[in-house]
């Protein structure tokens, strides 16, 4: 299986010192001469999947960029994305470790709604980004600079199911931010690398294989398809089979279509009302 076609792990940290124990973690090796910090695990043979981790810059600007930059080197729709870094909090002690279930926007008020559809074993909480850093904590709120460009770009290359932002508390209303420095900020993260790692790999089993819906072509050869209507049929199969949605029902309905933009409609239709299952969050 070539690097290509092999499921794959997409980190995005604002920050070097936060990417430093990830990177230590899976013996990441830098490449030269990109636009942005990147990083790979393209040395280690013994890998099931690829692991690309870009280093961002602060702010949703420097995140959507490299979002979309990472999406256009990695050319995959086999892939988890996940920004990891740190995060504010009123009253959460530092070091906890925090998946985003809500994502919001200061500014233009966007809204994300991750689906949690793998077991956490964390906090879960919702968070605003914000333009600069907070001095006034907003209660059961985490904040951040970067989450809210992620949850909008990153969608755009995976299923939204595996698209996910994990924070670690690095600052709250007891001590604000001046403590924060490089170090402070590795060693923080540090200890929950593991973890990430745990939810990363329930993730990436999300992912279908190439052969799950190597005949869903079948449905569709007696209508006229453009290639965008293809990857658009493609994408909402994945998702549907992420989400454990397909059944031999939906797909004989599929069939009877008389037209792409039917099939769209009734694909679209089943993702936006189907609710992520709960029974994977219970699971071992």
């Amino acid at each position: 299986m070539t690097s290509r076609t092999r499921k794959s792990l997409n980190i995005i940290t604002a920050l070097a010192c936060e990417a430093k124990p990830l990177i230590d973690h899976y013996r990441l090796r830098k490449l030269p001469g990109q636009l942005f910090d990147w990083f790979d695990n393209a040395g280690n043979e013994h890998s099931e999947f690829n692991i690309n981790l870009v280093v961002s810059g602060i702010g949703t600007i420097n995140m959507a960029n490299a979002v979309g930059w990472l999406g256009a080197k990695t050319e995959t729709t086999k892939t988890v994305w996940l920004n990891v870094g740190t995060a504010g909090s009123e009253s959460l002690p530092l070091g906890t470790l925090c998946l985003a279930h809500r994502i919001s926007d200061e500014v233009n008020e966007s809204v994300s709604y991750p689906p949690i559809i793998v077991k956490w074993l964390g906090t879960t909480l919702p968070l605003i980004t914000h333009r600069a850093p907070v001095t006034e904590y907003p209660p059961n709120i985490m904040v951040d600079m970067e989450a809210s460009a992620f949850a909008v770009a990153a969608p755009r290359f995976a299923s939204r199911e595996l698209v996910q932002c994990i924070k670690v508390i690095s600052d709250n209303a007891g001590t604000g931010t001046g403590h924060i420095n490089p170090e402070t900020i590795s060693e923080l993260i540090a200890p929950h690398v593991k973890a990430i790692e745990s939810y990363s790999m329930s993730l990436i089993e999300l992912i279908p294989e190439r052969g799950q819906r190597s005949n869903f072509g079948s449905l569709i050869t007696h209508l006229h398809n453009t290639a965008s209507q293809r990857r658009q049929f493609d994408a909402l199969l994945d998702r549907l089979q992420v989400l454990e949605a397909l059944d031999d029902k939906l797909l004989d309905t599929v069939r009877a279509q008389s037209s792409m933009r039917e099939v769209l409609a009734l694909l679209s239709t089943r993702l936006d009302t189907t609710v992520p299952s709960l029974g994977k969050l219970g699971s071992s």
